[in-house]
């Protein structure tokens, strides 16, 4: 381990009269610390050694860490001013480009990013969040952007083996040991919209398209589980008195379905009654359902 010195100072020399070749830029050497600015650099020492740091030229990179094995470690805030890259080369098109491969071991496996963010405060109130990104749509001229994607990913079978599933978002919704606190609401996926200036015609809050296709078995839009809980909507429409609701947790009794809908302001469940006798067997206040 040693300091790091200017190129051209003697490898023995603490005499700044003798330095030589000071003089930048110097073809090649523009990468060397103090001979291309403005730089700067704070701290009372720089150490490197040959598997160390390395301030390098156009022959190798700029920053190289420690050996093999061992971690570089920058404590403090860091900025980076350009593009930055995880393993490829710099994408002219993407501020962040990671891309590899990983052999994965057990747990959660091989993961691209990984964000796990605490909010650690004393005040009444702040929000945390684990990964939060904007696509703005920002062209002028005559340029048409032909679309914004808030959140863009794609699940890849890729491979003549076995892939049990694709699952293009996974969301996990989970209360730890140790968060005894109230918990007022939980949501699996909540979606919401502002509009400022421009308004779009229509509004989806979620649109399927097609996913099936030719030997697709079985396509289906939307599925939902039986869920445990005291009251199980497993469906709800509309305002405090829906306009449709579909319960669950349990089957139906006879002659009943787990179906309710809005008739007149009014929540009303579907279940069939036999009017026989020309209706003699309704009751008032019941209503007959034709289906056609």
């Amino acid at each position: 381990m040693g300091q790091l010195r200017l190129l051209g100072e003697p490898p023995a020399s603490d005499d700044h009269a003798a330095l030589a070749n000071l003089a930048f830029p110097q073809a090649g050497h523009t990468g060397f610390v103090g001979l291309a600015g403005p730089q700067t650099i704070t701290g009372e020492k720089l150490i490197d050694s040959a598997v160390g740091l390395r301030f390098g030229h156009a022959a190798g990179p700029l920053l190289q860490g420690p050996a093999s094995g061992s971690l570089l470690t920058i404590t403090g805030r860091a900025q980076v001013t350009d593009r930055l890259s995880v393993v490829a080369a710099p994408d002219a098109n993407r501020l962040i480009n990671a891309v590899g491969s990983i052999a994965p071991s057990v747990g959660i496996g091989a993961v691209g990013l990984m964000a796990d963010v605490a909010a650690v405060h004393t005040a009444a109130t702040r929000n945390v969040t684990g990964c939060y990104g904007a696509a703005r749509a920002q062209h002028t001229g005559t340029a048409i952007c032909g679309g914004a994607y808030g959140l863009f990913f794609y699940a890849y079978h890729d491979s003549a083996l076995t892939t049990n599933s694709l699952t293009g978002i996974y969301t996990y919704l989970r209360s730890g040991a140790a968060g005894t606190g109230p918990l007022t609401a939980a949501y699996g996926i909540d979606i919401g919209a502002l509009w400022q200036a421009s308004q779009p015609a229509t509004v989806t809050g979620i649109r399927l398209p097609n996913l099936g296709g030719a030997g697709v078995g079985q396509a289906t839009g939307l599925q939902i589980s039986d869920q445990t809980a005291a009251i199980v909507h497993l469906l709800e429409i509309g305002p405090a008195t829906p306009y449709l609701r579909l319960l669950g947790g349990a089957a139906p009794g006879a002659n009943l379905t787990n179906l309710y809908l809005n008739e007149g302001g009014t929540l009303r469940r579907i279940q069939w009654i036999d009017p026989g006798n020309g209706g003699a067997n309704l009751v008032a206040g019941q209503r007959v359902m034709v289906l056609v």
